[in-house]
């Protein structure tokens, strides 16, 4: 059985799980994936997205340059981009994200 969701009004949760065929859970996923991003999107300044990107770039390249795996990013990974950064970055750019 395959689970989609129905909009609920008035509730605490705005989707009810049911049941549906294969296609239309991919839609009813697809849809709250987009109504998420946009959600998302929406919430920081392009300046913020602007500022993950780059951090997600060189977090990315530091790992690939030391010969450790980006995505997904372990805890060492990331424990070790951090301690590298402490001398050369802010603080608060180290908790960004």
């Amino acid at each position: 059985m395959t689970l989609t969701y129905r909009k609920v009004p008035r509730t605490s949760c705005d989707f009810k799980v049911v049941s549906h065929d294969d296609a239309t859970a991919a839609a009813a996923l697809a849809h709250l994936h987009d109504v998420g991003h946009l959600s998302d999107l929406g919430s920081r300044s392009a300046q913020t997205w602007a500022a993950y990107r780059a951090d997600w770039r060189h977090l990315s390249s530091c790992a690939v340059r030391d010969g450790l795996p980006s995505l997904p990013a372990s805890p060492t990974t990331v424990a070790l981009y951090l301690a590298g950064g402490a001398a050369t970055f802010k603080v608060s750019t180290l908790r960004r994200g």
